[in-house]
């Protein structure tokens, strides 16, 4: 018992330790590391506040003060400060700290390059006053500087390299040119020796108004503007210039004037300083900066390259009508009203084959051209008269055109014109042939509409051999040349699906007698109701015409129309293929 009370008054003792370990020996620990690195600072304030920063080195002294969140330079020149340098240097005194004092009072600052610092940064704040930081000579060590302030004596020793803290003029210098939000630019003109380039933002998007009329492509004006906004002034050159001349910004032939329809910025170009450099200047300022010389090929950016791509532009959900004409013919298609809205053929009470239109509006909203060639000059294309047209109307009647002409020498490319603003465009053949389908393609190739619910009764009359299957009970059953119980579940239904799905492939406009009484076919299948009315019947049987297709003669269906062969392949025609596993076959 006494063995145990001496092992918990141990663990007692132990835990006592440990509380008073963690509660003040710990606590205690980080306050004096927390002091030290306090104690270590070079200037031991918060420097967000700092509203007159002063920077010198050998001849440079650069002023700046504060506005708000600007800053300005007020000398050498008077001008608008690089806040990333200002605030990033800032940043950097804020944090930077001491290895150790190197002396406490040393008789020669000469010794350490103090005595006359190359670099001296004042700072003044309305909470500390005026702090100034001198840098001296590196280290011997190496990574490392001399440092100390004006309000003490102590020389300390910094880490990391002095050179970083050498800064020139350019550096403090806001190198933005533009001081616009390209999301807000309503209007641009590009001047250039070959023409005037004229954009304008509507409520629609963007349009060419000059060199030609014609739908601008947002995203690339969008790029253009935002490569504008973003070019900087890589050096300056001369503040005020008496004569512009020597750097062609007399009479610029490049200009680029943008505008949000308040405010206008305009920056001109003028003669190469040297390669990959070129003068400029905002007709705004005195001064003259150079720019690199990617900035003139922007302004150079042809119109071609902005004209919108897009071969057509429309909201599905607006378009009523499509009318297409061409070698095969002329079709009207109109769209319904409603939530269920449908395509039809107009004036012949035809449903449209849905899946091939929505295709069609999907690949015209899709597909982008691969150039602009021209404008205006149909003949030279054969646009006029054109190959085949395709015209959506909108709900509100508005229309727009699309005609095929020729193709390119090779046939890769095919030429297409647009009635948006009679743009002359190359187009892929292959995407081509997706938009301008021949009139058939349109049409309804399913002739069989069945309401698969309401089949009771299926005959399948093969010349060799008759299946009879009937629903019952929710499952199908064979009643002939067996009787067959508990069919496989799909069977029934299979040749349901498969009827509905039939598709046209061409109708047998002079059908010989043979073709139109089909008297001996390979299959007639017939679906009946619960009345025994029949639903559909059919009856297929080799073509002379087309070794891959069958004539069929389908019920509410006058003349004979050609399907493809696996029509017979995709309905069963033995025993075999209506057992199921796990019945008797009886």
């Amino acid at each position: 018992m006494k063995q145990f009370a001496g092992t918990l008054a141990t663990v007692a003792l132990l835990g006592a330790l440990a509380g008073y370990y963690f509660l003040v020996d710990l606590p205690q620990e980080e306050k004096e590391l927390q002091e030290t690195r306090q104690s270590a600072r070079i200037v031991p304030h918060l420097l967000d506040q700092v509203h007159d920063f002063i920077y010198q080195h050998q001849d440079l002294k650069v002023c700046a003060v504060k506005e708000g969140i600007t800053w300005k330079l007020k000398e050498p020149v008077a001008a608008l400060g690089d806040h990333m340098t200002i605030n990033g240097m800032l940043q950097e005194l804020e944090n930077t700290r001491h290895l150790r004092v190197v002396e406490e009072s040393p008789q020669d600052l000469g010794a350490y390059g103090l005595k006359n610092p190359e670099i001296q940064i004042t700072l003044k704040e309305n909470t500390f006053g005026e702090e100034t930081v001198l840098i001296g000579d590196e280290s011997p060590i190496g990574h490392s500087a001399y440092w100390k302030t004006a309000a003490g004596p102590r020389v300390l020793l910094v880490p990391g390299f002095r050179k970083n803290w050498i800064k020139t003029l350019y550096d403090f210098r806001d190198k933005t040119l533009l001081r616009l939000k390209p999301e807000s630019i309503t209007a641009l003109t590009l001047t250039r020796p070959q023409n005037v380039l004229k954009l304008e933002k509507k409520e629609d998007g963007w349009v060419l108004t000059s060199p030609i009329k014609a739908h601008g492509d947002p995203g690339a004006i969008g790029d253009l503007i935002s490569k504008m906004k973003h070019s900087r002034a890589e050096a300056f050159v001369e503040e005020s210039p008496k004569n512009l001349a020597p750097y062609g910004l007399a009479a610029p032939a490049h200009a680029a004037l943008f505008s949000d329809g308040k405010d206008t910025w305009e920056l001109l170009l003028g003669n190469a300083k040297e390669e990959g450099r070129i003068h400029a200047k905002l007709k705004t300022q005195a001064n003259v900066v150079l720019v690199e010389s990617k900035v003139k090929d922007w302004m150079e950016t042809s119109h071609l390259d902005l004209i919108d791509k897009r071969v057509l532009t429309f909201e599905e959900n607006e378009i009523a009508e499509i009318e297409i004409a061409g070698p095969s013919g002329k079709l009207h298609l109109v769209k319904s009203e409603g939530d269920q809205a449908k395509w039809a053929i107009k004036g012949a009470g035809e449903e449209a084959d849905q899946a091939v239109i929505n295709g069609l509006l999907f690949d015209l909203k899709e597909v982008r051209a691969l150039e602009f060639i021209s404008f205006g000059e149909p003949e030279s294309f054969g646009l006029k008269p054109p190959a085949q047209t395709l015209t959506l109307k909108n709900k509100n009647g508005n229309r727009q055109s699309l005609s095929l002409g020729n193709r390119n020498l090779d046939g890769k490319k095919v030429y297409l014109a647009r009635s948006l603003d009679n743009g002359i465009f190359a187009l892929e053949k292959a995407q081509a042939d997706k938009i301008f389908r021949p009139v058939d393609d349109f049409k309804n190739r399913r002739p069989i509409h069945l309401e698969e619910s309401k089949a009771s009764r299926i005959v399948l009359t093969y010349p060799a051999a008759t299946f009879e299957l009937e629903r019952r009970d929710g499952g199908w059953n064979l009643l002939r040349p067996e009787k067959i119980k508990g069919l496989k579940p799909y069977i029934g239904n299979d040749i349901l699906w498969t009827l509905n799905n039939l598709q046209i492939e061409k109708e047998i406009v002079s059908p010989t007698p043979e073709e139109k009484e089909l008297a001996s076919p390979s299959l007639a299948l017939a679906v009946f109701d619960a009345n025994k009315t029949p639903l559909v019947e059919v009856r297929v049987g080799p073509s002379t015409r087309d070794p891959n297709l069958l004539v069929s003669r389908i019920s509410g269906h006058d003349a004979p129309l050609l399907i493809q062969n696996r029509f017979l392949d995709e309905v069963p025609h033995e025993l075999e293929k209506f057992r199921n596993s796990k019945n008797s076959g009886n």
